[in-house]
């Protein structure tokens, strides 16, 4: 450190030594050398013979000062560079909402009516994630989903609240390194609505890690995975049900108008006993899946997964993105799910599927196609609609059929800052058995009617 001081100091000190003289001159006497110093702001061979006489009578060396300069800009640059990486190596964010919902106050049973609430919320979710370096990093989320003021449930910080994940690239002396990734937390956490006021929230999942550890890497031109994740674990921390996976993808390139494409097989084992996989209950699916993506923000997935049971054990999934279309102002997303009867074992519940547009369960027989737009009005405002119907296997929605419903949701959002929304949202949901999903019994109509504060960091 003396030295790089000693570097930037000693070129200044020198330069002060020789010309304060030079300049006590000019100021006194208005010459230099016996020269008056007009003479040498006029341009005239004459003048420039006498400023290269001025110069070699100083005895400056430009060319050292020159480096001096250029490695003081280069140290400069490398503090810059190293303050803008110990910046990325770690960030930190999330968000605070407060929401205060009201059920059944337009549409809805007259008999009996539903209790209208007010029912008052609050949800904080934080992230922090810290990059280590050659591939090694470490990411939390805390989330308190519905353990807010009104909720009939606590939720339980080590348990329940946080998610952990970690990754490191290792060197195993294969053609790539391979990615070692590992997740803690309570995987999917299944929100009750025990007060009657909104019941089209009744088995809203809120989607968390789940224990697992995963190995990637690249082989002969294909990206090759490999997991383990405990999808059941009993409150004692005992495993219930394990799943083993490996997935193989390919890209394959521009192909017509389909656009970039990209292949994935898939393979999949769920079963009870992790000592002894085929003693106990066990099942086994095999899928495979398209990506065709035409740019950054356009692009459709497709995906075919079947069960090991003889008959009624497919599953089907479709969706198309369609992101800043409009001149950029309208974001679109279309899904569908298409599961067979027999496509999950009853030990299984409900592991490993998408959920739907309003994060509900998909369940054997269902068809389920569910529809997303946001629009940005302008740069303070936007306009979202979500709709979901849920079919029976044979496409019908209807008084006959439990377990179907339709829900329709408007929001509207107001951008008060980069850190503040307001939004305010309306939803209509029929169930036109009045029997949800899990046999519970519904009212065949309600509305949900919610205004909340978001404040984000």
């Amino acid at each position: 450190m003396i030295w790089k001081i000693t570097r930037i100091a000693l070129p200044v000190i020198i330069m002060t030594m020789i010309c304060a003289p030079v300049l006590a001159e000019a100021e006194t006497g208005q010459s230099i050398h016996g020269k008056d110093i007009s003479e040498y702001w006029s341009i005239s061979p004459d003048n420039i013979e006498a400023t290269q006489e001025a110069s070699k009578a100083i005895d400056i060396d430009v060319s050292d000062l020159r480096q001096e300069i250029d490695w003081l800009r280069n140290e400069l640059k490398t503090v810059r560079e190293e303050r803008i990486k110990k910046e990325q190596d770690y960030k930190y964010g999330g968000g605070f909402e407060f929401i205060t919902r009201f059920g059944n106050v337009i549409s809805y049973n007259a008999d009996p009516r539903g209790p209208i609430g007010p029912e008052n919320n609050y949800r904080l979710k934080f992230n922090y994630y810290r990059d280590f370096g050659a591939g090694a990093s470490f990411d939390m989320t805390i989330d308190t989903m519905d353990g807010g003021f009104d909720s009939s449930v606590m939720r339980d910080l080590a348990t329940s609240i946080i998610d952990i994940r970690g990754s490191l690239l290792a060197d195993l002396s294969l053609s790539k390194p391979v990615l070692i990734k590992g997740t803690f937390g309570p995987g999917d956490v299944v929100h009750r609505d025990t007060g009657g006021v909104v019941p089209s929230e009744d088995y809203r999942i809120f989607r968390r890690e789940y224990p697992s550890f995963m190995f990637a890497t690249e082989l002969g031109g294909f990206d090759v995975s490999t997991s383990y994740i405990a999808r059941v674990v009993k409150e004692t921390g005992e495993v219930a049900t394990s799943e083993v996976g490996v997935d193989l993808r390919r890209g394959i390139g521009m192909v017509g108008g389909l656009g970039e494409v990209e292949w994935l097989v898939r393979g999949r084992y769920v079963f009870v006993d992790i000592l002894d996989p085929t003693s106990m209950d066990h099942d086994s699916f095999q899928g495979i899946g398209f990506t065709f993506k035409q740019s950054e923000n356009i692009f459709e997935q497709i995906f075919f997964d079947m069960g090991s049971s003889p008959s009624n054990s497919g599953y089907f999934e479709g969706k198309i993105v369609l992101n800043n279309i409009a001149e950029g102002s309208t974001d679109v997303l279309l899904s569908m799910h298409s599961i067979g009867s027999a496509y999950r074992k009853p030990f299984i519940n409900n592991v490993f599927m998408p959920l739907n547009i309003f994060d509900k369960y998909i369940l054997n027989d269902t068809v389920d196609i569910g529809v997303g737009i946001t629009h940005r009005l302008s740069n303070r405002t936007a306009l979202s609609y979500r709709s979901d119907i849920v079919m029976n296997g044979s496409w019908k929605n209807d008084d006959t059929t439990p377990g179907t419903s339709f829900t329709n949701e408007i929001t509207f959002s107001y951008f008060a800052s980069k850190d503040f929304v307001f939004e305010g949202s309306y939803r209509i949901y029929n169930v036109p058995s009045g029997t949800g999903q899990f046999g519970d019994v519904l009212p065949k109509v309600s509305d949900l009617m919610s205004v909340s504060l978001k404040y984000l960091f």
